[in-house]
């Protein structure tokens, strides 16, 4: 195993250079709330399997799952408020729900967790036009010659 990254009792290290990382040394962000880390580990293992994660999303990931978090519970606390009466809460707690979700999926987007994301990445680019160069094109010909 090695001696670079501890978790609990188990030592991990990074894949050798030149070795492609299969999202399993990826792990969650240090200032990643403790509830939300086993879901990073789920959506990681999800997204890496797609080949749209490598380590250095892992920062938006629990961005994503912190915002979704504080959306809802910022949408239960808004319901609470509608169900008490209190009218004001309600418009609070629902402008603060607004905002966290426009962060949610804006998290999301940049994930490629979205529709129109997947579509922006998998969409096939069109092969660039080579313009020949005329000594390649010289050589070519003498070669078809001899």
């Amino acid at each position: 195993m090695g001696r670079d990254k501890k978790q609990g009792d188990l030592v991990l290290m990074p894949p050798p250079p030149g070795q492609k990382d299969d999202g399993k040394f990826i792990r969650a962000p240090e200032w990643l709330p403790a509830p939300l880390r086993a879901e990073f580990n789920e959506l990681r293992a999800m997204l890496v399997e797609r080949g749209i994660f490598e380590r250095p999303d892992r920062d938006m990931l629990g961005f994503y799952l912190v915002s979704r978090y504080s959306w809802a519970d910022a949408e239960k606390r808004a319901s609470q408020a509608i169900t008490r009466g209190d009218s004001d809460g309600a418009a609070d707690w629902s402008g603060i729900s607004g905002r966290y979700f426009k962060q949610c999926v804006a998290a999301a987007d940049r994930l490629g967790m979205c529709v129109t994301s997947r579509a922006r990445l998998i969409a096939p680019k069109e092969p660039e036009k080579q313009q020949e160069n005329p000594l390649e094109k010289l050589l070519k010909e003498r070669q078809r010659r001899a």
